[in-house]
């Protein structure tokens, strides 16, 4: 079995993809991508649907607005999206070269006691260990379409756009191949 889930960890999912193939397993189909992927990684090895696996619902997940006066003793539980008042926010407080990121999305997210000073320290902790953050980040297979076309244009200086997204079709194309043959032994399990 844990070839199985080694050849699906593999294999690159849209999440329409993976919500099609969670209702063909009869398995939960709400949910991110990676609790998706999740989802049917646990019916690889045990055969069975995990009840613990608790889906967060996007609404419990999105504030419904900013504060209008942030400051940063503000509570992130207060209101946090990655809007141009924020933005503007932490570029006040960071400087020009503030730009979101996954890793400060996550803390926000984990930490909703903290304040938007702790988000601040938080992001210059992360600005300023750049290696630290970029195992962790690799490690959690989001963005791939991103990483690939960076990749692709540190490889291939003068790529036009039209070469990143041929050059994506093909390596998608190639892996496809491979993980329908997984997804076929996965549904004949």
């Amino acid at each position: 079995m844990s070839k199985l889930s080694d050849e699906f960890k593999e294999c690159y999912f849209m999440k329409t993809e993976l919500v099609n193939l969670s209702k063909k397993l009869e398995l939960p189909t709400n949910g991110s991508k990676m609790e998706l992927q999740n989802g049917i990684i646990y019916y690889i090895k045990n055969k069975k649907q995990n009840k613990n696996i608790k889906i967060k619902k996007i609404k419990e997940q999105i504030p419904k607005k900013v504060p209008i006066n942030l400051t940063p003793d503000t509570k992130l539980s207060e209101g946090y999206i990655c809007n141009l008042i924020t933005r503007n926010f932490f570029k006040k407080h960071i400087g020009d070269h503030f730009h979101f990121t996954y890793f400060l999305n996550e803390y926000v997210k984990n930490n909703p006691n903290k304040t938007y000073q702790d988000a601040i320290n938080y992001w210059n902790y992360q600005y300023n260990n750049p290696e630290l953050f970029k195992k962790k980040y690799e490690k959690t297979g989001k963005f791939e379409y991103n990483n690939f076309m960076k990749k692709y244009y540190e490889d291939h200086e003068n790529a036009s756009l039209d070469n990143v997204i041929k050059g994506w079709n093909e390596h998608k194309e190639k892996r496809n191949k491979k993980c329908k043959k997984t997804v076929q032994k996965l549904l004949d399990l």
